[in-house]
């Protein structure tokens, strides 16, 4: 007669090894956040939708053709646009941001965060003109932030301008003067995982960036990075947000948040090992810009090659955009996130407590088996 605890240890174990084998798809890796992000990370994309009755102008047509091209065909812009007739039936999720707005005269455009579900804020919304959807795209900040990372920098810091000189001239001084004791403190650890064709040497080096939070030019992208979090919009203060990889702010901080103990936390995240390769499974978000990552990110390769994709496990990689992970970097303690809530996280957490939870079935399962046969 079979004993009945071998079947529920076989089945224990085979359980195990497949929620192992998910999990050590994430396994850390070596090279420092602020480097693999450059190079792995793609950056989310934003749709826009643009809400119209009828036909568009020609110089609305071209605007659209404009923005359309940087984003689809080109591939620099991380946006997705996409015409809405109202004149016809439209999806329901559509229809839910089209009644969300207010004030709305068509032609309208809504900008909608990477990932957003229909109910959540959108990132900005305004009338269709050809600034507005260049300015949506690029400014002159942006830009700049853009140089800083492709030169090196581990992150480029953007201090957002209140108004009130003495408060951002603190702001400011304190974290220069922070951010260069760091870079000579900060040591990176040797990858012995490392090809020795790659021969790159990284050097932690930040930069710090300043702009009025009220620049018309830079007035979109600092509603696109604010608006996430409606209390951190409405703050007087100047507000910090630290910018690595392809664009990914990793947090805002208000000045009252800006203190030594959130500046290490925040510093050891990026220039430590990446314990979670998978970008969505840690803090963050993808900003709005028109860069050419790509190239800056193979010109000076410093991580491995990356892994061929898996194949067998489409369904899930397509709803999660990721294997699932136990371990979860945290944004630095007191920071305020930027990150929206989206489907994709809710249903990896969902799939990490499936796990935990017959875990423990199987455990409770296999002690009461015990008792009764012994």
């Amino acid at each position: 007669m079979k004993n009945p605890k071998h079947g529920l240890w076989v089945v224990g174990l085979l359980v195990w090894l497949g929620w192992m084998g998910l999990s050590g798809l994430a396994l850390a890796c070596q090279t420092p956040v602020f480097r693999y992000a450059l190079e792995r990370w793609k950056p989310s994309v934003y749709p826009l939708l643009v809400f119209h009755r009828g036909a568009l102008t020609a110089e609305q047509e071209k605007a659209v053709a404009t923005l359309r091209h940087l984003g689809e065909t080109q591939k620099l812009a991380n946006v997705a646009l996409r015409l809405v007739d109202l004149a016809e039936p439209m999806p329901e999720g559509v229809a839910t941001v089209w009644k969300a707005q207010t004030n709305a005269t068509a032609p309208w455009v809504v900008l909608r965060y990477p990932d957003s579900e229909p109910e959540t804020p959108s990132a900005w919304a305004g009338p269709l003109t050809a600034q507005n959807l260049e300015r949506l795209v690029d400014s002159p900040l942006r830009r700049a932030v853009v140089r800083g990372l492709a030169a090196g920098h581990a992150a480029v810091w953007i201090v957002l301008e209140c108004g009130d000189r003495a408060a951002d001239e603190r702001v400011a001084s304190f974290l220069e003067k922070e951010l260069k004791k760091a870079q000579r403190r900060i040591e990176l650890a040797p990858d012995p995982d490392r090809p020795d064709s790659t021969n790159l040497t990284l050097e932690i080096s930040f930069q710090t960036l300043r702009s009025p939070r009220q620049s018309p030019e830079e007035e979109l992208f600092v509603h696109t990075m604010l608006s996430v979090e409606p209390e951190l919009a409405a703050r007087k203060t100047p507000i910090v947000v630290p910018v690595f990889g392809r664009g990914r702010a990793l947090c805002a901080l208000p000045e009252s948040q800006i203190t030594l103990e959130v500046m290490r936390e925040t510093l050891e995240f990026l220039t430590g090992a990446c314990s979670c390769e998978v970008k969505e499974l840690n803090p963050g978000l993808d900003l709005l810009m028109t860069a050419q990552w790509e190239e800056v990110a193979g010109a000076m390769r410093y991580s491995e090659p990356p892994p061929p994709e898996l194949v067998g496990l489409g369904g899930l990689v397509e709803k999660t955009n990721a294997p699932v992970t136990p371990s979860v970097p945290a944004t630095p303690a007191a920071a305020t996130p930027l990150e929206v809530p989206s489907q994709p996280h809710l249903l990896t957490r969902r799939l990490w407590w499936f796990g935990v939870g017959l875990a423990g079935l199987l455990a409770v399962a296999t002690w009461v088996v015990t008792r009764r046969t012994s």
